[in-house]
Formats: C-alpha cells, sequence, structure tokens
C-alpha cells in the first residue's frame, strides 16, 4: 500500500477510535455530573452541575455528531503541515477548509485547552510517543516531531472544545462540559493510540530509532513533565515553558550538550525565566509584565524557522535587559536609590584614583606631616568635588600641589625668593577657593593659612649653607602626571585605586551625601548584620578552601536582577527580590517585603549570611538543574 492509501486508512482509524471512545465516554460524564450534583453544598454550583447533565443526556447523539466533524475538519488542517515533503495529493483529496487551530470563537479558553492537551499527552506517553516515531519513519524522517504528528493530543482537546461551543450554550456550563467530558476522555487516550499503532505496525511501520534519539526523547519529555508540574513556577509560566518542549526536543537531537552542559544557551534562557517567575504575584503590574514578556520570549522563538540555539542567547540578553528595566523603574524608589549608590561609587573611585595619582607622585620625597596631611586628605577632597562635573574644573587644584611644595622649600637666590613672592597671592587664593570646596571650617582654613605663613617667612629667608635651589619647573615636571588631570573614561585605574574602591565601593560621607541629593531613602543591611555575624563565624569549622570557592561561584552566578531571596535579619526571614546588583558585584538591592525602602547589602556579607543559612535563594536551585535531578 502506497503511503497516501496508508494514511487515509489510518486517519479513518483514528477517527473511528475517536468515536468510540467519545461514546464510551459521554455516559461515565453524565454520571459523574449527576453525582457531583447530588453531594455539593451550593446551590448555584448544583444548578450548574444538572444543567451540564441535562445537556450531555438530551445532546450526546449531537456531541458525537460534532466530536466526528471537528475531529475531521482538524485533521484536514494537520496533515497540510505534516513535514514538508509531504504528498500534496493526499490533502487535495480531503475537504478543503478554511478552519484554524486557534478559532477564536470558543468559549474555552486555550490555557484550559493547553491544560488538557498536556493531560492527554501523560496519558498516552509511550503509545504517542510510538506513534511520532512511526509516522516519521513512514515520512523517511531523521527529524522525530510530535508537531508533525497529525494525530497529535491536541487536535483530541481541540475537537472536544469546538464540539461543546458548538451546542451554544454559556461560558460556565461549556466549560464544566469541557472539564468533565476530557476527564472521562483521559483513560480513552491510549485506547485511540494503540489501535492507530497497531494498524501501522500491521504494515510493517516500526517505533524504533537508534539509542541515543530514543534516549533524547524520553529524557526530554520526563524534563518537561517536571517543568510542567513544578510548584515554585507560576502556573502562567509553566504553560508558557512547555510550549518550547518540541523545540527544545530538536536542538537536543542535534546538540547533546544541551542535557550534559549547565551553560547551554537553552538551559541559561529557561533558568533565567524560571529564576525571575519564582513568587511572582500574577495580579500585581509587576507579575503581569514579566509574564507577557515571557511570552513574547517564548513567541519568538517559537516563530523562528531556524530551530536551533542561536536565538536563545539574544532573547536572553534582551529578557535581562527587560527585567533590570520593570524592576528599577523610573523616578521609583529603587531607581532614586540606585542613582544615588551609583553616585557614590563614582566619587568613591574617583577619589581613590587621586589618592593613588598623588601617592604615586609623592612617593620618595620627605614632606612636613602637616603638608602631606593635608593634601592627602582635605587637598583631595576638594579637588574630587571640583572635578564632578567636569575633569578640567579641579586642574587649577591639581597644580596648586607642586607649587605649594615648592613654595615652602627654602630660597637661596634672590631670583627665587623674587618668583615665591610673585606667585604667593594667586596661590593663596586657589588655597582658599580648595578649602572652602573641601568645606573646611572658618577655624580650620585660618590653621592652614597660619602654618603656611609662617614657612613661607622661613622658606624667603632661606639658610646659611644652602645648597642649589629647586626649580620650579623641575617640580612641576615630578607632578605632570596627577596635574594633568587624565581623563577618567580612558586611563588606566591605578591598583591601588582599585583595591581602595573595592574593599569600600561606597564611602559613608558620599553615599550619605548622595542619598541627599536624590532625596532617596535606603535602608544598610551592612551595620546592622556586621556585629552579628562575629560570633557566629568564630563557631564555625574551616572548609576547604576549593570547596568555599566552587561554592562561591555557583552563588555569584545565580545572583541576577529578578531573582526571589530570603534573609533573616532578626529572628524571623524576610522575603523579597534583588532588583539591582552593580556592574561589579560588590552592591546588592533589595526590596524586602516588610520593608517600604529598598535595602542595600554587600555581596561580601550576602555570601557570610549565606555560610550560615541566614540568606539565600527562595528558588531551591536552577530550573532546569531541578528537573534533571528530579529525573536522576
Amino acid at each position: 500500500m502506497d503511503r497516501d492509501a496508508l494514511l487515509r486508512t489510518i486517519r479513518d482509524e483514528f477517527l473511528r477510535a475517536f468515536v468510540l471512545a467519545a461514546d464510551r465516554a459521554l455516559p461515565r460524564a453524565a454520571a459523574t455530573l449527576l453525582r457531583s450534583a447530588e453531594t455539593t453544598l451550593s446551590a448555584t454550583d448544583q444548578r450548574r452541575l444538572l444543567s451540564a447533565h441535562h445537556l450531555f443526556r438530551e445532546c450526546e447523539t449531537e456531541l458525537n455528531k460534532h466530536l466526528r466533524h471537528n475531529l475531521d475538519l482538524l485533521l484536514d488542517r494537520s496533515f497540510q503541515t505534516t513535514y514538508s515533503t509531504f504528498s500534496p495529493a493526499l490533502t487535495d483529496s480531503f475537504t478543503t477548509t478554511e478552519l484554524t487551530q486557534l478559532d477564536p470563537t470558543v468559549h474555552v479558553d486555550l490555557l484550559r485547552i493547553n491544560e488538557v492537551t498536556a493531560r492527554f499527552r501523560h496519558a498516552a506517553d509511550n503509545p504517542l510517543r510510538d506513534l511520532t516515531i512511526r509516522i516519521a519513519r513512514l515520512f523517511d524522517q531523521d527529524r522525530i516531531n510530535e508537531r508533525d504528528n497529525p494525530f497529535r493530543p491536541f487536535l483530541l482537546s481541540r475537537a472536544l472544545a469546538s464540539a461543546i461551543d458548538n451546542i451554544g450554550q454559556q461560558a460556565d456550563i461549556n466549560t464544566t462540559l469541557f472539564d468533565q467530558l476530557a476527564d472521562d476522555m483521559r483513560s480513552e487516550i491510549t485506547v485511540i493510540y494503540d489501535a492507530v499503532n497497531k494498524l501501522l505496525a500491521s504494515h510493517g511501520i516500526a517505533a524504533t530509532t537508534d539509542h541515543h534519539e530514543q534516549m533524547t526523547i524520553e529524557v526530554v519529555a520526563r524534563l518537561f513533565d517536571f517543568i510542567r508540574r513544578d510548584p515554585q513556577i507560576p502556573v502562567d509560566v509553566r504553560a508558557q515553558l512547555a510550549r518550547l518542549q518540541l523545540l527544545v526536543l530538536k536542538i537536543a537531537l542535534r546538540d547533546n550538550a544541551l542535557l550534559t552542559d549547565k551553560n547551554h544557551p537553552v538551559r541559561l534562557l529557561m533558568n533565567r525565566i524560571g529564576a525571575v517567575s519564582v513568587g511572582l504575584n500574577q495580579t500585581d503590574p509587576l507579575g503581569v509584565h514579566v509574564i507577557a514578556e515571557i511570552r513574547r520570549v517564548v513567541d519568538a522563538l517559537l516563530t523562528d524557522q531556524r530551530e536551533h540555539a542561536d536565538l536563545f542567547p539574544v532573547l536572553l540578553e534582551q529578557f535581562d535587559a527587560f527585567i533590570t528595566q520593570e524592576l528599577r523603574g523610573s523616578d521609583s524608589p529603587v531607581d532614586l536609590a540606585v542613582v544615588a549608590l551609583e553616585k557614590a561609587r563614582h566619587r568613591t573611585l574617583h577619589l581613590a584614583r587621586l589618592k593613588a595619582g598623588l601617592a604615586e607622585s609623592l612617593d620618595g620625597l620627605n614632606i612636613d606631616p602637616f603638608l602631606d596631611n593635608f593634601l592627602t586628605t582635605t587637598w583631595i577632597g576638594a579637588i574630587e568635588r571640583a572635578e564632578r562635573h567636569s575633569d578640567t574644573a579641579g586642574l587649577h587644584l591639581r597644580q596648586l600641589v607642586p607649587d605649594l611644595l615648592w613654595s615652602i622649600i627654602p630660597k637661596h637666590l634672590p631670583a627665587q625668593r623674587q618668583q615665591l613672592l610673585g606667585m604667593l597671592p594667586g596661590l593663596v587664593d586657589i588655597l582658599r577657593e580648595g578649602m572652602l570646596q573641601a568645606k573646611m571650617s572658618g577655624i580650620e582654613r585660618l590653621d592652614v593659612l597660619n602654618w603656611l605663613v609662617e614657612l613661607h617667612s622661613r622658606a624667603l629667608r632661606g639658610a646659611v649653607a644652602g645648597g642649589p635651589d629647586l626649580m620650579l619647573d623641575t617640580l612641576q615636571q615630578r607632578f605632570a602626571l596627577f596635574t594633568n588631570a587624565p581623563d577618567r573614561g580612558t586611563s588606566t585605574v591605578p591598583i591601588a585605586a582599585l583595591e581602595v574602591a573595592g574593599a569600600d565601593p561606597h564611602s559613608d560621607d558620599f553615599l550619605i551625601e548622595a542619598l541627599h541629593e536624590t532625596n532617596a531613602a535606603l535602608v544598610l543591611l551592612d551595620p546592622l548584620l556586621d556585629p552579628m555575624l562575629d560570633p557566629m563565624l568564630e563557631q564555625d569549622a574551616p572548609e576547604s578552601s576549593v570547596d568555599v570557592q566552587t561554592d562561591t561561584n555557583s552563588i555569584l552566578a545565580r545572583l541576577r536582577s529578578g531573582v526571589s531571596m530570603t534573609i533573616t535579619l532578626g529572628t524571623l526571614p524576610s522575603s523579597g527580590r534583588l532588583h539591582w546588583i552593580d556592574h561589579h558585584t560588590t552592591t546588592l538591592l533589595l526590596q524586602l517585603d516588610d520593608h517600604p525602602a529598598p535595602s542595600m547589602l554587600s555581596v561580601r556579607l550576602f555570601l557570610r549570611l549565606h555560610s550560615l543559612g541566614r540568606a539565600g535563594f527562595s528558588e531551591t536551585a536552577p530550573l532546569f538543574e531541578r528537573a534533571v535531578h528530579a529525573l536522576i
């Protein structure tokens, strides 16, 4: 028998088995509805259940007719999409129809249809897999894909929904009829697929694949069975992820790494979606927006004709950007706190850079202790403030450093003393400006000026047996790298500056100042929790440095914006969500459920809390890894 003729025979057998199954299921469904109506305590539910029971009894013949007709139409459409090599002669022989598989007039919602489809698929399991393999063999295809199976379970659940809709009842009655009939049909699904498999087997079409393909199909199916039932993921997100099963299977059949490599692009995207969705409230604005974005991501993957993993990293980057923007918002408490933190970090790093640059220029010089302290603290702070808006705004303050150092060195030659007298008015003016920039008090400024008058007096008197005078341009040349104010955006940051800023990325003074400027509220958790941890850490046994580093890396990899977290501040744990993490992975910004203002926590302290069991992720493990673990 040629393929087209065999397919017609299979089609007839599938229809016949379905109609017989419906004949058995309809009376059971009617009886179940009557029993439910008799036991319910709700008058409203009783009326609804009795109405549904009555319709099943009165319209059984009509329903059976609609079931066969609708499945017939769906099969027409399904055969037109079965593998690209399918002969058009077969579809031409069937009745032409414009029916789409997603008729918007059907009252039973698509999510409910998809849930029933998943239950039918689970009930059929091995027979469905065998039929999908046989269909692929019939078309000489190496690609095993349920979507190319013209008898896939979606057609059965869709036929049920359409047939019930044809009766023309109210939406709540339709839903009741659909749910009950679908429940009673579930035990019949295996019978339907067994009948079709038996027919194909009698024509020599075996359900065999090579061992690797069969194992991959089974593993992917079981992984997605876990995902569909995972209680940590909201129902709407599970439904979206379940749509990816066939695409993931196709990729897994071509790429073994998907099932073995934790960093495979498919796993990274699914894990990211899973992590963000944990603890998500599907009714609040954030939940609605995130689920809509997840749906967009899944739609993009399923409409991409290439059917490989190349699009997953692109969509992961887009999803990350969306989550970052959604959680930060515009002028929200989190956004204002982030602006303040970024300001404080920028200023802290710039101050550390200035200190490192000045220290390099001062290295080897014997400087008066008072002046050394003034330059490395007060004056550096004045330069930082001046350069907040422009690198060149503090240029004259930078250039004062070698001039000031030269001015207090004893002058032996009249020309040198004359040069000093000429530059003193300008030097003092700049000094006064910088001290005001550094917010020094009047008494502090006077102390500096009095000290400077005394040293300048000594310098002008010279020395009894002094050596040759140090030329001003020689000292200025020594400080050239510091006084030229290199561009902060392109210059190399000194290692010393990075070490200082890394240890304290947000100087307390800068942070308080930035919070005031941005009118932001922020709870600082480190000062609250640090003192509590030292006694606990003393009791901890030392761990292997290799184990600690491995665990730390895995924790850091999960610290991404949007993840749900728990942290114990007192005796009870608090839940929250990570809204922001800086680019240097040093600072976390959390929104705890019981705190109206965002909370800042250093990554350093989070790792310590995690090691003590006082902080962690609400998600027990990444989604794909949970599924693999459950499979094992």
